[in-house]
């Protein structure tokens, strides 16, 4: 299926220039030559982006925008323009437009901006599917339990999760749900776009989890061929769980407090 794009031009020669360039890359152009026109256009239609001129003589290029970011956010909206430093076009890009292109406009640079902005919107659109499958898999909702002490974690952890903490320590019998508590805690935060890693620390040896957490350095030991990055470097915010965190040996354990109060985000352990 084509998509749509909307074109917001009150030079008729303007539009159609852009029409006939939007059909040769696949698109299905529609042409309005009013901010009126535009805003009427998403009453009954969506559009995957919208060529918008910012010097409208009949309307207001803010008010348009406004309208599709109101309607229609995930519309990806370039603006036309012929002064790059005009106080409109400035109004415009801080209410929320995603790119510009001068006028005259290069037909070859206008596909780029048009298929890359697109693109980012749709991979952003998938994200936040993915995020919104995953909370829902591993969310608050899906832990059982209505004891006044589990009302009361589970309000904790909410709390935790909607705050900057960077470490939080999950204490528990073994089979309570700690791994789903820190899980919830994840994917409810602000790091639920990024990496949940999980370390059973009871199932390898000191030397490996140490090699895992920190990495090393090439000829750090025997066997280090080649320089590696541990996983406190690699999660890139995320969040690292550390399964039975008491069955690491002590200096270990001691090394991880001096990395996670220098700012290591994401860890949770038990």
């Amino acid at each position: 299926m084509q998509e749509t794009i909307l074109i917001v031009d009150d030079q008729q020669t303007i539009r159609r220039y852009l029409g006939d360039a939007l059909r040769g890359w696949g698109y299905t152009p529609v042409e309005t030559a009013s901010a009126a026109e535009a805003i009427t256009f998403f009453d009954y239609a969506t559009a995957a982006a919208v060529l918008l001129d910012v010097s409208l003589s009949n309307g207001s290029s803010l008010e348009v925008l406004r309208e599709v970011k109101r309607r229609q956010p995930d519309s990806v909206i370039i603006l036309l323009t012929n002064n790059i430093l005009s106080d409109d076009l400035s109004a415009d890009l801080q209410s929320g437009a995603n790119d510009f292109i001068g006028k005259p406009v290069d037909l070859s640079e206008l596909e780029v901006r048009i298929r890359h902005g697109i693109q980012t919107q749709n991979l952003r659109k998938d994200v936040n599917s993915m995020r919104s499958a995953r909370t829902t898999e591993f969310g608050f909702d899906q832990i059982i339990g209505h004891s006044p002490a589990m009302r009361e974690m589970l309000r904790l952890a909410n709390k935790v999760a909607e705050s900057e903490v960077s470490t939080v320590l999950l204490q528990g019998e073994s089979g309570t749900g700690k791994d789903c508590v820190a899980k919830a805690i994840h994917y409810a935060s602000k790091r639920g776009d990024l990496p949940f890693i999980a370390i059973n620390c009871a199932a390898l040896p000191p030397n490996l989890i140490e090699s895992e957490l920190f990495g090393h350095e090439k000829g750090a030991f025997t066997d280090a061929k080649v320089r590696k990055e541990g996983l406190l470097e690699q999660n890139g915010g995320g969040t690292i769980y550390l399964d039975e965190i008491s069955e690491m040996d002590i200096n270990l354990q001691a090394k991880l407090c001096v990395c996670l109060k220098k700012g290591v985000s994401g860890a949770s352990v038990d």
